[in-house]
């Protein structure tokens, strides 16, 4: 299924899945998920019978058909997670890493979904698997992969997995979709948008959309 690019700006907040320690949650604020999760182990029983989540994901590739890979990919997303409620156009960016590979394909999507953090790394870890054989090595070329960025105002930290994802603001293949579809959205740390973190970037890489590469 393709999807048009975003045409309204998102207002929400934010991340990548892993492991909760239970009863780890040090903060909340005004009924909004936003907490610090810690830990190795646990459940997600913390987000059982909870409304959707705004749920932001990061989808690239650089091997095969990049384009038909990934929109097979938001096929599989809309029917194991929720519904696409945004999505950015595509851009092409360089290899990340010292790697030498082929140039990427990158979008950002917003899904709302019920699926709980643990359970969205393995939907999402799974997805990927269907895409093609898993990379070879660290910074390595993939067919498929899917970052989770922001999950509502979550923050979680395990060995799996970093709500808001940590690097995300240093990465202009990240900001520059991120900024298309949610310019106002402010990162639950650091405290700025979007379009401020992008304006501030220290990547000097020109990501640009995909029919103008």
């Amino acid at each position: 299924m393709k999807l048009r690019n975003a045409a309204i700006a998102e207002r929400g907040s934010c991340g990548r899945s892993g492991e909760q320690k239970s009863g780890a949650a040090t903060e909340t604020q005004k009924g909004n998920l936003l907490q610090i999760f810690t830990g190795e182990s646990g459940s997600d029983t913390t987000f059982a019978g909870m409304k959707r989540h705004r749920i932001y994901l990061l989808l690239g590739s650089n091997l095969g058909a990049r384009m038909e890979t990934m929109e097979r990919a938001i096929g599989s997303i809309e029917k194991k997670l929720g519904p696409v409620k945004a999505a950015s156009s595509y851009y092409h960016s360089k290899p990340w890493g010292p790697v030498e590979q082929p140039d990427f394909l990158n979008r950002v999507i917003l899904v709302e979904s019920e699926a709980a953090p643990r359970e969205l790394l393995r939907i999402t870890q799974e997805i990927e698997a269907a895409a093609g054989p898993p990379k070879a090595r660290k910074w390595g070329p993939r067919h498929l992969d899917i970052d989770i960025l922001f999950y509502d105002e979550l923050r979680w930290h395990s060995e799996e997995l970093k709500i808001p994802h940590p690097e995300l603001h240093k990465r202009n293949f990240t900001l520059r979709p991120l900024a298309e579809i949610a310019p106002d959205l402010v990162h639950p740390v650091l405290k700025q948008s979007m379009s401020e973190l992008l304006a501030q970037s220290p990547d000097p890489e020109n990501v640009v959309p995909w029919n103008e590469a």
